[in-house]
């Protein structure tokens, strides 16, 4: 959002909503998604996974609660 943007939403009491962040957010929830869809796929496939995709998967899950904490709490 522009400057002259923001101080018109400002003065006219809309509502402006800080986005900052939300990309990066989006990127690693993609990323749980594609480990998501890899396991399901060895599971599908072979009746089996690996071990090492689904701890790839917590560590990265663990990642994207940290940012939406992160990102929430700077919302306050």
């Amino acid at each position: 959002m522009k400057q002259a943007e923001f101080l018109i939403r400002c003065i006219t009491d809309k509502n402006v909503i800080n986005t900052d962040g939300l990309r990066e957010l989006a990127l690693e929830v993609k990323r749980v998604g594609v480990n998501l869809n890899q396991i399901a796929h060895s599971i599908n496939s072979c009746g089996f996974y690996d071990h090492h995709l689904f701890i790839e998967n917590q560590k990265e899950l663990r990642e994207v609660w940290q940012l939406l904490k992160r990102y929430l709490q700077d919302r306050q």
